[in-house]
Parts: C-alpha cells; structure tokens; sequence
C-alpha cells in the first residue's frame, strides 16, 4: 500500500505484464483467449503463479503502426520483429 493514498497498489500493478499492441479487427473473445494463453505460457516458463501475471490487449490503427513504432522501442529491450 502507498503511504497517504489509501490506494493497494499490488491490486493493480503485477509483474510480469504482458503488453500487446495489434491491428483492429479481432473480437474480446478472441483477446480474451489469447491473453489466458500468454498467461499460461509465461507461468510455464518462468515458473511464476498466474495470479500475477497481467496482460493487456490495446487495438492500434494501421496508420498510427508505422516505421515510428520501432524507434520508440529502448535498445534494452528485447524485441522479436515481424518477418513480413
């Protein structure tokens, strides 16, 4: 709990967080699916509870994805490009 806010902040931020950016178009369904299987991938590998693993699935337009996306990215991360 943050001191002063009254706020838990464990019930809002877990580690690890999964992040996906994606091109409109696919239902909550389907998201919602994909979301529990990163879950399920990560608490195999990692070996950590899936209780604290968050995902989050944000619809970006194709003209807001473009060549900008990559150079946003910190030389830190890890990041596995798309071989299109």
């Amino acid at each position: 709990m943050t001191q002063g806010t009254g706020i838990n902040l464990r019930r809002f931020f877990h580690m690890p967080h999964i992040a996906v950016m994606m091109y409109p178009g696919r239902d909550d369904e389907k998201k919602m699916a994909l979301a529990k299987k990163l879950q399920d991938a990560v608490e195999e590998a990692l070996g950590v509870d899936r209780k604290v693993i968050s995902v989050s699935v944000e619809d970006v337009a194709k003209e807001d994805w473009d060549e900008n996306f990559k150079k946003k990215i910190d030389k830190k991360t890890i990041f596995i490009e798309a071989e299109v």
